[in-house]
């Protein structure tokens, strides 16, 4: 038979042949392994009426869940682990874990990615079906679940090929001017020809940039003819030098969320009256078969005790699991941002109070939590909060990307953690923390408050709009509990690449015991706004603070600034100075305060062996180039 065959067919024929044995012989192979050991397993392919094997394995992490906690009720003599196998599980809400699902003072419960495979919990809805408009848009009708008696549900987010795309904007790139405020709390008049004209200007939300954080409203109305935008709502938070130009006489802007504004490859507009989303595809990309995905689910996992002190949570590890798609807005349409993306929670300045913006990944009374080897990416709103009573935790060797807000927090924004619930002893280390603040551009990368005893070590920290490490949180030096922190040997770059006022490394308040140690720093640009940034920038009351054998190079400004600081200790720094700035700026403070001790100011970064004690330029001689 072979011999009467073309030599093409027969050749295409032997080597199916031999794939197939070859893959058969795989197959064999990957069957002969020993299934890794666990109580439970979960697969897309599933069943929550099975029993939860490795053969008839649960189709959801809640049913797990409910079956651990069974085991638990029972009593533990052993670690239990759920093994979860490849796959995306798609939810509408946080999956909650409460003191009833936490292993004991000797074992521990374990959620773990089936080894060699990638688990997505993910609260995003998919959004297929797309038509061409013939205009050089496409469309598409939202899925039930992203629409409601009202049409559209509002979501600031939508991605496509795991990358982020653009809400129709104005201008596409870069910022505008404000001329000058009318009311420099509600309008301002606009240069002419930066705006221009739309159907309806209640559909567009103003984000205006103050030096150090950002107010997004909407628009009441547009006045071409006299060049003037009047907002909505009141612009900044409570405090008055969050009019208009209480940072700077012509703050940047843009505008956002009209049809007429669709007009960049990549951006999308939401009609929430008909309940379609309109995308201007970028080049390359094809109709058939296009897919994005819009969030849908406030929050991804909640872990939280009942209280701080005997109903805790405690011995629950999270292990390569991935995160993603998750949504936030503030509540109606006001986004009054302060420090760290804590923001004013009312329509206008009175009736409210600061709030911290929601993380998919929430912890509140629990000791020893950890997430290992976790991926935090694509959310709406924070990243992951280590938060009040929460205690001897870490986060260790995760990814944190493309977040609207803060990367992680450790601890709580307001004093009324104080004393009790307070959080502490909790560690972030050999993490990747990038591209946080996506959209509320006051985020930080990892961000300390009122907190103490914190490990920050050993991570790479970069590409962010604003500060990349901040602790604190009190703009005096009256006792706090935030005392005791180590932020070592961490490698922060290209931050405060859009805000001004901050740093590589941010501080407020007294803090006693609190070491910035063997870090490394560069690549912070020349500030924006009014106020410059710098390396590390030591804020008010920060006191009794070591800042010791750390690496500050290419930064537009001081290396070093304080403002309104006590007294603290400079020891063993390398601080290279740009032209005309010196390495270490006094803002009302007296240069007496800082103890100075062993520092070099080089004109470049020095080459060759680093001097004794130099962990940041060893740091820097391991990593390689700057990424």
């Amino acid at each position: 038979m072979f011999s009467r065959m073309p030599q093409r067919i027969f050749l295409t024929l032997l080597a199916t042949v031999i794939l197939v044995g070859t893959c058969a012989a795989a197959s064999a192979a990957d069957a002969a392994l020993p299934v890794p050991k666990a109580e439970f397993y979960v697969s897309p392919a599933g069943d929550d009426a099975n029993p939860g094997s490795a053969s008839r394995p649960f189709a959801t992490i809640a049913r797990a869940r409910d079956a651990v906690r069974a085991k638990i009720a029972a009593g533990l003599d052993g670690d239990v682990t759920v093994l979860i196998r490849g796959g995306t599980y798609r939810q509408a809400g946080p999956l909650v874990f409460g003191q009833a699902d936490g292993g004991d003072d000797k074992h521990s419960v374990t959620y773990a990615a089936y080894p060699g495979e990638s688990p997505v919990l993910s609260g995003g809805v998919e959004i297929t079906a797309w038509v061409d408009r013939g205009d050089g848009t496409w469309s598409a009708k939202l899925p039930a679940k992203l629409t409601d008696a009202n049409g559209a549900r509002d979501f600031d987010e939508l991605f496509v090929a795991g990358q982020r795309r653009t809400p129709a904007r104005h201008p596409n790139d870069g910022y505008l001017r404000v001329l000058k405020p009318v009311d420099p709390r509600r309008s301002f008049l606009f240069n002419a020809g930066d705006l221009p004209p739309v159907k309806d200007a209640t559909q567009l939300t103003l984000v205006l940039l103050h030096d150090w954080s950002i107010s997004r409203t909407s628009v009441a109305a547009v006045d071409n003819a006299s060049r003037t935008l009047t907002t909505q709502y009141v612009i900044g938070g409570p405090i008055d030098f969050w009019r208009i130009n209480g940072f700077e006489p012509n703050p940047r802007y843009f505008v956002t969320g009209a049809q007429e504004l669709l007009d960049a490859p990549g951006e999308w507009w939401l009609d929430r009256a008909s309940g379609k989303v309109l995308y201007r595809p970028m080049a390359g990309e094809k109709i058939d078969g296009f897919q994005a995905v819009a969030p849908l689910a406030r929050q991804l996992l909640v872990v939280r005790g009942e209280d701080a002190a005997e109903k805790i949570i405690r011995n629950l590890r999270f292990v390569g699991l991935a995160f993603e798609h998750c949504a936030w807005s503030p509540a109606g349409v006001r986004y009054a941002g302060g420090q760290a993306c804590s923001h004013f929670s009312a329509k206008e300045n009175a009736g409210g109070s600061w709030q911290a913006v929601v993380p998919a990944v929430e912890v509140q009374n629990a000791r020893a939590v950890q997430f290992e080897a976790c991926t935090f990416r694509h959310l709406g709103g924070s990243g992951v909060w280590l938060g009040r009573g929460c205690r001897d935790s870490a986060i260790a060797g995760c990814t944190v990307t493309d977040v609207a807000g803060n990367g992680v927090m450790l601890g709580e924004p307001s004093p009324k953690s104080i004393p009790a619930g307070v959080s502490g002893a909790n560690t972030v280390r050999d993490c990747t923390i990038e591209r946080c603040g996506a959209l509320y551009y006051g985020a930080v990368g990892i961000w300390v408050g009122l907190s103490g005893d914190n490990m920050i070590s050993n991570n790479e920290v970069r590409h962010l709009p604003y500060t990349g490490i901040s602790v604190g949180w009190m703009w005096n030096p009256a006792p706090t509990p935030c005392k005791g922190n180590l932020v070592t040997n961490n490698h922060i770059h290209h931050v405060m690449q859009v805000l001004s006022d901050g740093g590589g490394i941010y501080t407020l308040g007294w803090q006693p015991g609190t070491k910035l140690t063997g870090n490394w720093i560069h690549d912070v640009p020349v500030n924006a706004g009014r106020a410059e940034s710098n390396g590390m920038f030591l804020d008010e009351g920060s006191t009794d603070l070591l800042i010791e054998n750390n690496l500050i190079h290419d930064v537009a400004r001081s290396p070093l600034r304080f403002h309104k600081a006590g007294v603290n200790l400079v020891k063993a720094n390398v601080l290279v100075c740009g032209k005309g700035s010196p390495p270490i700026r006094y803002n009302a403070t007296p240069e007496a305060n800082i103890k100075l001790e062993g520092n070099s100011s080089p004109e470049a970064v020095p080459t060759g062996e680093p001097p004794a004690g130099q962990q940041a330029q060893a740091i820097r001689q391991s990593a390689g180039p700057g990424k």
